[in-house]
């Protein structure tokens, strides 16, 4: 019976990818120009880095261009590496670049800090396997490994560990305290009980102290705030790579006094320090927005990325686009800092947090390092007319007039020609967007040639679906355990055979692709159904939902209300040139006609203004004042009330109990199967939530509400 590793294989052993590896192992790595690996789709791209880090006992940082291609690329390269080698849960990350510079007076966004430390987290403790980095985000300069890997706190019961060693690091590495804990990043202490929500946990954890011992761990319902299981560990991981404290900004002011006073010395006849505190001191001697990008101010940030690595390997994905991508970057956060050279105190250099375009070639220079580059090849054939593989082979033609570009890309990195480069010839797949007609003619066409076939889908929802398409239209399939590369028992009623069926599998593809030479087509769930993300999201932010997702429900001279700044006017779109590349910006006003420019990229901290009575005016909030946080305080314990009334309420309900229904019987199943449409994400969910109320014996208490769309 076939299998994923059968078909993997003959890919790991095509000889642009065994000269690629011999590249990269060769004794001395600068002794050459990297190779170039061209004819490579994104997936394809994955597919070899994932083959790459497999037979390499190295680490491999792959250089990319912005935060969106690094997490599609992670997604692939994680699926074919645990189908490599299942069931080892190798790890493949993604350090995303900050959303903002130091000069826009904004933070970047609070999901972009938190992955970025849980990332340096894992690079220092040698979990890393595959690091997917944008090339801005390659530039930065880094602190000792030693401070990365003290981020995270793993805790057991049984510790000896005080209540202020716990809290002072939760709130340390980011941490917010917060009664009660609901949501990720969150933390609060009741006597001898410290509540928190780490990232990529699934719930939350109780932590009881006995004096300074760790007596108990408890995972608890961050909804109901009842506990639900013991465990014996728990890991804190961390949102912020910067330890924050009240000695890091006090050490911060006095380093931009440092900064300031020869500025002001510059003129006068003597340099005395003033020893008065600067009347800007007070905002800046807590977090304030921004503030991560002055670390390097406060600790030295002697290292580069590279250097927290052990032997790795570098990999460029599409090198001259990466290079002029570099060039460009530094040369917009110059022009960033000049429009703001004068400000007082002076903000950070662009030299104090990148390398400079010379370091980071300095830095990369002795790592082994390999080209990737997709040509342009000619589009795929339409999905109702099948694949032919003579037609594809018939492409490499084109491909040679292009060679002369692909082999010049090593010199445009390294300063010299480039020698050997090498061709894996692959191929976007096509596009059935729930065509079936299109889809099963495909199908059956390629099998009855002798192509393999790979089907992947990233639930068991969608593959249920796809193994009864197939089997109503008698197409051969098997089907691939989920954590083995060894093809499964087929269903029963599955039409099976050892060749010329088409193989299910579980993963995460982006696209699919197709190889030629060796007469493989892999079919993503995109290029099956659509490019709906099916995939369940890794949580859920309370909240969320009700925020702006764009800019539709606006009209200029709307009230709104930012998160951080309070009650505005919406003036409408702007686009101003910042760092040296124009981008739009939200502009609200406030009291004294106080204009604040929100990024698009932002919207989510904006939310439409809603009275509580029609024709009511509120009243604007002034920039940096102080009403807008005396009125989040106060609703903040009015909320803290209600909660109180609401649990109270729901114990009472609870006492009474419920009448349980029956589970769903083969006719309800049946039934449900019968439904002709395909139901969203949202819509399953809510199916699933209400089975679960009335299957309960405790009372049911839901509200289901939906809209009807033609």
């Amino acid at each position: 019976m076939p299998n994923l590793r059968s078909l993997l294989n003959p890919i790991l052993e095509h000889a642009a990818f065994r000269r690629a590896l011999q590249s990269l192992t060769a004794a001395a790595a600068d002794a050459h120009p990297p190779a170039t690996v061209s004819g490579l789709t994104g997936s394809a791209k994955a597919l070899l880095v994932a083959g790459l880090a497999h037979q390499l006992a190295r680490p491999v940082v792959v250089l990319t261009g912005d935060n969106e291609t690094a997490a599609n690329l992670q997604r692939t390269t994680a699926t074919f590496l645990a189908w490599l080698e299942p069931p080892s849960g190798p790890t493949v990350l993604t350090l995303p670049a900050f959303d903002c510079a130091p000069y826009e007076d904004r933070s970047p966004h609070a999901e972009i800090l938190e992955q970025r430390a849980v990332t340096l987290w894992s690079v220092a403790q040698g979990r890393a396997r595959v690091l997917y980095v944008p090339i801005a985000a390659s530039l930065g300069r880094f602190q000792e490994r030693a401070l990365y890997s003290s981020l995270a706190l793993e805790i057991k019961v049984g510790d000896e560990l005080t209540l202020g060693d716990l809290t002072e690091h939760l709130e340390g590495v980011g941490y917010e305290r917060e009664e009660p804990v609901s949501d990720v990043g969150q933390f609060s202490m009741r006597g001898g009980i410290v509540d928190t929500f780490p990232p990529e946990a699934e719930r939350p954890f109780r932590i009881e102290f006995s004096g300074d011992q760790i007596e108990s761990l408890r995972e608890f319902d961050p909804t109901t705030q009842r506990s639900k299981r013991p465990v014996q560990a728990a890991l804190l991981l961390p949102l912020s790579e910067t330890k924050r404290s009240p000695q890091f900004f006090t050490k911060l002011v006095r380093a931009l006094e440092k900064r300031v006073i020869p500025r002001g010395a510059a003129g006068r006849q003597t340099g005395a320090r003033v020893e008065r505190e600067p009347e800007w001191a007070n905002e800046y001697a807590g977090p304030f927005p921004g503030w991560e990008f002055f670390a390097s101010l406060v600790d030295p940030h002697p290292n580069s990325l590279f250097a927290l690595f052990n032997n790795p390997v570098l990999l460029w994905d599409e090198p001259l686009e990466r290079s002029a991508q570099l060039k460009r970057y530094l040369e917009g956060w110059a022009a960033g800092f000049d429009e703001v050279r004068d400000v007082v105190p002076p903000r950070p250099r662009p030299e104090d947090i990148l390398l400079t375009e010379k370091e980071f070639m300095e830095s990369v220079g002795a790592i082994p390092q390999l080209f990737f580059k997709e040509l342009p090849l000619a589009p795929a054939p339409p999905a109702t007319e099948g694949y032919s593989v003579d037609q594809e082979r018939s492409m490499t033609s084109n491909l040679e007039e292009r060679q002369e570009t692909a082999a010049s890309e090593a010199g445009a990195i390294k300063g010299q020609r480039g020698e050997g480069d090498l061709v894996l010839l692959t191929q976007p797949s096509p596009k059935f967007q729930a065509g079936l007609k299109g889809l099963v003619e495909n199908l059956r066409g390629n099998l009855e040639r002798g192509m393999s076939v790979v089907l992947v889908t990233p639930t068991s929802g969608k593959a249920e679906r796809l193994r009864g398409i197939l089997a109503e239209y008698e197409i051969p399939f098997d089907t691939v355990a989920q954590e083995s590369s060894s093809a499964e028992p087929s269903h029963p009623g599955e039409p099976s055979q050892a060749t010329g069926a088409a193989l299910l599998a579980r993963g995460d593809l982006t696209e699919g692709f197709v190889i030629p030479d060796l007469e493989q087509m892999w079919l993503s769930d995109s290029d099956l159904f659509g490019g709906f993300d099916w995939a369940p999201r890794r949580r859920e932010h309370s909240g969320v939902s009700s925020f702006i997702s764009g800019l539709g429900d606006l009209k200029v001279g709307d009230y709104v209300v930012h998160v951080d700044h309070g009650v505005g006017i919406y003036q409408g779109l702007r686009q101003l040139t910042v760092s040296g590349s124009a981008r739009d910006f939200m502009l609200l006003t406030y009291q004294d006609d106080a204009k604040l420019y929100v990024p698009l990229e932002r919207l989510d901290l904006v939310e439409k203004y809603r009275s509580g009575g029609d024709g009511v005016k509120p009243v604007l909030d002034r920039l940096g004042g102080t009403s807008w946080e005396r009125t989040k305080k106060r609703v903040k314990r009015a909320l803290r009330d209600m909660a109180q009334e609401l649990l109270q309420l729901y114990a009472e309900r609870k006492m009474h109990g419920g009448t349980p229904t029956t589970p769903d019987t083969p006719w309800q199943e049946e039934f449900e199967d019968a439904f002709e449409f395909e139901e969203t994400p949202d819509q399953l969910k809510a199916l699933a939530d209400i089975k679960q109320d009335l299957e309960s014996p405790e009372p049911m208490d839901r509200l289901l509400c939906g809209d009807v769309r033609y």
